[in-house]
Parts: structure tokens; sequence; C-alpha cells
């Protein structure tokens, strides 16, 4: 007879401590050693464990690192949507669910797979991956942002994005956790795994170091170029009473900021600078009059745009980022893709109007399209808006369209206040400059604004919560990366093996009731 898997209690246990490890690699802990062996207590838990019990086990892990994460998710609701304070803790609750059931699914995929004769610790490893690509989260995030801090770790993403660090890290937690698993199989562990475990940190921090050194060395030859950013750090509502604020503020801050700096290739204010609505079609000529005229730098400013509706139609906002160059006559927008529920939209609105009686104050925006680079000369900018950043495959889509020399980030993290979630979205951002080797220029309303190099560190920085100005130089790059020309393609393969593995028995294997446990029926041996 097999040996039995984990008893309830304990492998519950297990679990929640796998989630509070990864919540303490996060920023602003950044305990980021935990990383590496968060997954660890996991992959102990769900060994023999039949696949329900192992996506409750995944679920409680992952709601243990979700629930504490998005805590900030409550006050923003009560605040800016008109959510009552129990309806939005019941909201928290279930998106921590939502977030949480992503780890779910992937513990599930590998307790299936090892009944179908597979090997568990690899098929979870695979699932974990697999998840991060082809599951969308309602606030997303990826485990490779605990090694922000160090990025001698991350510059594997240049080949294959974070889910090439999310293998590493789930790879290195697998194999660490062979002592355990052999303990529970009543075999002797294979130390070979452990070592491979221990020594993959290793080798990419070593890789890491060559490459950081070679891309400097690129850079030293790459065009100089001098950015500013404006940080106003104004209230949310207080810029909703009075729009003609927002201006006014960016306009004396960028004044100032070229008082002792002087022209710069580009200055960026923060999302929804201008609050104003402004007519889409106007946008260009708008603009133009109010910031153009007074500040000698080409400007990179957030706007609420207004899209003319169809008869007996509402009027629907766009999320802009909107260039204003030198030249009155050049000016280039770009329209935030991907909206944030429950902030920019109500989700199911269409379906079920009156979900928006409990949601007031949420905004009526519509997502923009595709839209190529906006033009500074000869240079290209990238725009994302929010947590636009923090996807992988919308600021790939954004370099693809055309030439970019250089990432451009608006962000108003104000309805985070002061927790850890706007130092999680700068980590996670940070990647996307090492995806693409360019530098990223992110420019929030009260923190955190930074430069961002192509090797994922950070250059300049404002302090949060006040006004602040900064200037950087930084170097033109527009070459092209791995991860840039293949994208996430292969990744999905590793999805879909794993699926395949929880769905069809391996060769060779066959079932073995007599070995059976009642825990965990004709589970074949592993």
């Amino acid at each position: 007879m097999n040996p039995p898997p984990l008893r309830p209690p304990a492998a519950a246990a297990l679990a929640a401590a796998s989630g509070l490890l990864l919540l303490a690699a996060l920023p602003r802990a950044d305990a980021w050693p935990l990383a590496f062996v968060a997954l660890t207590p996991l992959v102990v838990a769900t060994h023999r464990q039949p696949p329900l019990r192992a996506a409750a086990l995944g679920w409680i892990a992952g709601l243990a690192t979700a629930l504490p994460g998005i805590a900030w998710l409550h006050g923003t609701l009560v605040a800016f949507s008109g959510l009552a304070a129990g309806a939005a803790a019941a909201v928290v609750v279930a998106v921590a669910a939502l977030q949480a059931a992503r780890l779910a699914l992937a513990t599930a995929v590998a307790a299936c797979a090892a009944r179908r004769g597979w090997p568990r610790a690899p098929l979870l490893v695979a699932a974990l991956v697999g998840v991060e690509v082809a599951i969308p989260l309602p606030f997303p995030w990826t485990m490779a942002a605990t090694l922000h801090s160090i990025p001698e770790l991350l510059q594997g993403a240049e080949l294959g994005g974070p889910y090439l660090v999310v293998l590493l890290l789930a790879g290195v937690g697998g194999a660490l956790a062979e002592p355990w698993v052999a303990r529970l199989d009543q075999r002797p562990p294979r130390w070979a795994i452990v070592a491979l475990g221990v020594s993959a940190p290793v080798v990419a921090f070593a890789a890491g170091c060559a490459r950081i050194r070679a891309l400097e060395s690129a850079l030293a030859s790459a065009p100089l170029g001098s950015v500013g950013i404006v940080q106003a750090n104004l209230g949310l509502l207080a810029k909703s009473r009075d729009r003609e604020e927002g201006v006014r503020t960016h306009l004396a801050l960028t004044r100032g900021l070229e008082a002792g700096a002087g022209p710069l290739d580009v200055v960026v204010w923060s999302e929804t600078s201008v609050m104003l609505p402004i007519a889409e079609r106007e946008a260009a000529t708008e603009l133009a009059l109010r910031v153009g005229p007074f500040v000698q730098s080409p400007v990179v400013t957030g706007a609420v745009l207004v899209r003319e509706a169809a008869p007996g139609e509402r009027a629907r906002l766009l999320n802009a980022a909107v260039l204003v160059g030198r030249d009155p006559t050049q000016v280039g927008t770009y329209a935030k893709r991907r909206l944030l529920p429950l902030g920019e939209y109500v989700p199911l609105e269409r379906w079920v109007p009156w979900v928006r009686r409990w949601l007031p104050r949420t905004g009526r925006f519509v997502p923009g399209e595709a839209t190529s680079p906006l033009r500074l000369g000869e240079r290209g900018l990238a725009a994302s808006i929010c947590y636009e950043d923090v996807s992988p495959e919308v600021v790939r889509d954004g370099v693809r369209q055309g030439r970019v020399d250089l990432l451009v980030n608006l962000t108003n993290d104000a309805w985070f206040g002061d927790t850890a979630e706007p130092w999680l979205h700068l980590a996670l951002a940070k990647l996307r400059a090492i995806e693409h080797r360019r530098y990223l220029i992110r420019a929030t309303n009260s923190g955190v604004s930074a430069v961002v190099d192509p090797a994922g560190r950070v250059v300049a920085s404002a302090p949060s919560f006040r006004p602040a100005t900064l200037v950087a130089e930084i170097r033109w790059l527009s070459e092209g990366t791995v991860w840039g020309a293949v994208g996430p393609g292969p990744w999905w393969g590793l999805a879909v093996a794993a699926a395949a593995a929880a769905a069809l028995r391996r060769p060779g294997s066959r079932r073995d009731p007599a070995r059976s446990t009642p825990g965990d029926r004709d589970l074949p041996r592993e």
C-alpha cells in the first residue's frame, strides 16, 4: 500500500505557510530569499493528495497571499466607487478568492496528472507557469516581482518574459521539497534534484551579471537623452472638483523643472493630469493651446477624452496619454486598452445594468484601440496607462506597433494609499524594461515615480505623497529582444502540455487499486 498523504490539518497549515512566505517576499517587506522556498511547503502539502483536496490546498495558499495583498481595495471601493462598507468587504473577499483560484487550478492539474502516471512535482512547476500565462486575474501580478530588488536574477525576462523567472522560482521550490517528499514516500531522497535546485539561482545570478555587463557596454555607445517627470500629488476628489487644478499644477511644476534643467527631450505627467473632458476629435488642438505655449519641452500628459456617442447613447470616456510637442501640430494620442474593473468600468454592466446602482461613482470608460507609438521626431514612445505596465503582453504589443526607443507609463496609484501596492506596481513594471531593453519612465500622481534602466534598475525616483519633479539622463535604444520577437507562445505550449498531462494517461502507467489509500484511490505510484 502506498504511504498516505499528509492529514488535512497539517497539509492546510503547510499550504497557508506557502502563501505567507510568498507574501513576505513581495514589496515592501522584500524578504526576497523566501521566494525560492515559498512553494516548497505547498509541494509537500499536495503530495499524493487527490485532485479536489489538492485544489483546496492551492486555494488556501493563494488566499493567504491574495487577501492581505488586496486589503487596500476595501478603502478604494468605499471612497471612490460609492460602495457600502459591508458590500466592499464582500467584494474584497470575492476578488481574493478569484486571485487564489489560479493557484488552486495549478495544484489540481498536477494532482490529476499524478493520477495518470505523470510525476507530480514537475507537473506542478509546469502548471504554476502555465496558469500565469493562461489565466487572467482582476488585478494581475506575477511571482517574478519578488526578485525585483535583485536585477541579476531577472535578466532571463529578456528571453522568456516574467514566465522564465517564475519557472526558476517554482523549479527551485519544487526541488527543495524533495527530501520531505522522499520521506512521505518512504524512499531515499534524490539528492541530484536538490543540488540542481540549489545551483539554479547561482547559475542564473552569474548569467545575469554577465548580461548586465554586456548591456552596460551597449548603453555607453547609445545616443544620450534627457527626460523629466512631474509628480503633482493631487488629491483624487479635489482634482475632480476643480478640473483646472491639474493643468495649473503640472504647468507650474514643469516650468520650475525647466528653470533648473532647461529644455528636455520629453517631460512626462501622470495619468489624468488633465481632468477636463476634452472631445476626442479636439484633443490635439485643445491640449496644444493649454500646454504647448507654456513649456519648453514636449510633454506626455494624461487626459480624459470624450468619444462621440450615437444618438440616444451616453457619451463614453477614454483614459488617454497625449503627446504635445514643441510644434503645436505635433500631437500623438494613446488610449488605454486594458481598463481597471470596479474603477473605470462596472463588470457585467452590459448584461446586468442594475449592478451600477451599487457602484455609482465608478467610471464609464471604454477601451482604446491599438495605436502607433507616440512620435517624438525620429524617436518612438510606447505608452501604457495605469496597470497596463504590469501586463507583459500589452506592453509587448505596443512595442511591436513601430519603432520604439522609450517606454512611458502614466499612473495614478493614489487609490492605494500608503500601502505596499504602489511598490508592487513598480516592481512589476521593472520587468517591462528588461523584456524590451528600453528605459522606462513612470510618472505617477503620488508615487512611486521612477526612471528604470534596461537592466531593471531604478536610476532615479521621487519621494511618495508629495509634489516633486526629477530629471534623468537616458539612452535611446531600439534593438529587439527574444521576448519581443517570440512572446508567450512557448509558455502557452507549456500550459497546454500540463493540461494534456492532467487529461491523458502516461504511456506504460497503470492503476494499482490494491496499493491505493482511502484518501487517494487509484493513485498510481509516483
